[in-house]
């Protein structure tokens, strides 16, 4: 990452490969961490990036033009009523608006992904037990994942279901498709909720906004091509 990170200013996320470790604080029974981190514990992580976190946590908020990103951690408690809970409730409800019209939530682990993966599934369906009113109730835009290492784009959709646009829900995005090994099993039959699906391409995503039209392209690394693209529109 050396030859980008010496030229692009880039702000990170904590996931699994990071933080956990046997006998962290969250643990829940659901869950499926491990030890990803092979005993790094996020120290390397929270002492190599210097980003924005809130005070001894793992979550944030900035803005970058008239957009407003917000960063959790789906390695750390994010159940109702947590601390990480209260502060995306409050952060989400801070937000100016006018100034910045877009909000995009960005978290390691993808709140909708059709990868076959049971365990990570169970993952997914909690974080939307948790927070999937928030992200409705603060008409955040677009939710970007990994985890999974391939490309997957919604519907608008809440609860499972596509909405319809004034309903407001995001758009959940997860690019995992950035350069390690694609993995290849999706749940079939697809579901009505995945728009578009793909593990055959590297690529990476590029977003453009104006004051009310919001425009993201997954791009092709080997030749550029625009293998998916979509628009929100106010």
């Amino acid at each position: 990452i050396q030859p980008v990170a010496a030229r692009v200013p880039f702000l990170v996320v904590v996931g699994n490969h990071e933080s956990d470790y046997i006998g962290q604080p969250f643990n829940p029974i659901w869950s499926n961490y491990g030890n990803d981190s092979d005993g790094e514990c996020g120290i390397p992580t929270r002492k190599r990036f210097l980003m924005p976190w809130e005070d001894n946590a793992w979550w944030y908020g900035y803005d970058y033009g008239n957009i407003h990103i917000v960063a959790i951690s789906t390695e750390h408690n994010f159940t109702v009523g947590s601390e990480q809970w209260l502060w995306l409730n409050d952060h989400l409800k801070s937000i100016d608006r006018k100034k910045t019209p877009w909000v995009i939530l960005c978290g390691h682990r993808p709140f909708y992904s059709s990868g076959d993966s049971e365990d990570d599934q169970l993952m997914s369906v909690h974080f939307r037990s948790e927070l999937e009113d928030l992200l409705l109730n603060y008409q955040v835009d677009v939710v970007l994942g990994g985890h999974y290492h391939n490309y997957e784009r919604t519907c608008s959709v809440y609860k499972e279901k596509c909405v319809s646009p004034d309903v407001r829900a995001p758009v959940h995005v997860v690019v995992g498709s950035a350069g390690i090994e694609l993995e290849q099993g999706w749940i079939e039959p697809q579901p009505s909720w995945s728009s578009f699906r793909s593990n055959s391409a590297y690529g990476h995503i590029q977003l453009t906004t104006t004051e009310t039209v919001l425009t993201m392209e997954w791009i092709e690394c080997k030749e550029g091509k625009v293998l998916d693209q979509f628009k929100i529109e106010k």
